[in-house]
């Protein structure tokens, strides 16, 4: 392909491209397509999975803790003083 045949082609697909969003989002039919928590919790139970709250203790299992942040706190406060002395002149 030469250089106009392929700046043509760019074109009509940019050109293209702006016709089908123009429509889709002109057109308001996106709109509702999210379902509600509601629906969505409906639709779960139908297809039969159990819907709950989550409680503070599952949310406590669920984050476990990073074995290479707990090493690096560890030697963190093992080179750092809790405290420094300071004198006063």
């Amino acid at each position: 392909m030469n250089k106009a045949r392929l700046q043509g082609l760019s074109a009509g697909i940019i050109f293209t491209t702006t016709i089908f969003a123009a429509f889709y989002y002109g057109t308001g039919k996106f709109e509702g397509t999210t379902p509600t928590a509601e629906e969505a919790k409906e639709l779960l139970v139908k297809k039969g999975f159990v819907v709950t709250l989550p409680t503070e203790e599952a949310k406590k299992t669920v984050q476990p803790k990073d074995p290479d942040k707990v090493l690096m706190e560890k030697e963190a406060s093992k080179e750092a003083p809790s405290s420094l002395p300071i004198q006063l002149k």
